[in-house]
Formats: C-alpha cells, structure tokens, sequence
C-alpha cells in the first residue's frame, strides 16, 4: 500500500451551519481522525485532531490573530460543507508533500 492511504474519520461537528451566513453561536468545536491503512492497529495507525471555529469578534476578545492558531480556525461564516472541504484539502497537501510524521506535525 502506499504511504497515503488514509481515510478521515469525522469525529464531531458541533454547531457549523449547514448554510452560509452569520454564525449561530461564537465557537463550535469539531473533531476528526486520520486512520492510516497500512500500518497494522496500535500506534501510529491513526491521529486525532480537534479544533475550535471561532468568530473573528471571539478571537479579538482571545487576542487570536485572524490567521488562528493552533486549535482555532478563525471564520465567521465556514459551513460544515465548508470546514470538511478544508479538512480534507488540508489534509491530502500535507501528506502529498511531507513525509507522515512531518505532516502530522503541520497539521497539529
């Protein structure tokens, strides 16, 4: 198998709308896992991520620059469609381009 073979597990979406527009709430927090097919199960076959999607006033309050950081995507109108577009997109750059390990990294 190649080194790339995963599948994104989504863990939680909590509260992200379905449609665009203002959020209904100032923060939601998702969950979602990488699980990597070709190592055998135990350690290594799979990394959990979690983040917070904060509004843009939220983050000023926080202090968070817009570009977020570690844990927090900062949007003020990212849609569940959206977010798992992003996840994935993310996702797939980081290991077409990185070595696992070093992907994993980027993406935490």
């Amino acid at each position: 198998m190649s080194k790339n073979t995963y599948c994104v597990e989504w863990s939680y979406l909590e509260e992200l709308p379905d449609n665009p527009g203002p959020p209904k709430h100032r923060e939601a927090h998702c969950s979602f896992l990488i699980r990597f097919m070709d190592p055998p199960k135990g350690k290594g076959h799979c990394a959990f991520f979690g983040v917070n999607i904060i509004t843009s006033l939220t983050a000023a309050e926080l202090r968070i620059c817009v570009e977020g950081r570690r844990g927090y995507i900062v949007a003020d109108d990212l849609t569940q469609r959206d977010f798992r577009r992003r996840v994935i997109r993310d996702v797939a750059e980081a290991l077409e381009q990185l070595p696992r390990d070093q992907a994993l990294k980027k993406l935490d």
